[in-house]
């Protein structure tokens, strides 16, 4: 799967929601660089990382609303 500057990812084990920044190849590998805050009670920052593309998969939202 190939992923786009912007596209909403998750890692498909679970987690937070996470922004692509790039899709590039890292020491030989194609990887996924992303971003994604982090709460640690009123403090908030910024954590980036880069992942294999097998182990994200794009956020779907799941709507609530029954109406």
């Amino acid at each position: 799967m190939s992923f786009q500057e912007g596209d909403q990812v998750c890692l498909k084990s679970g987690g937070p929601v996470m922004t692509v920044e790039q899709e590039a190849e890292f020491a030989g590998a194609t990887r996924v660089s992303c971003v994604w805050f982090e709460h640690n009670g009123k403090k908030q920052s910024v954590v980036r990382e880069k992942f294999f593309p097998g182990t994200l998969e794009t956020y779907q939202e799941i709507d609530l609303d029954t109406d």
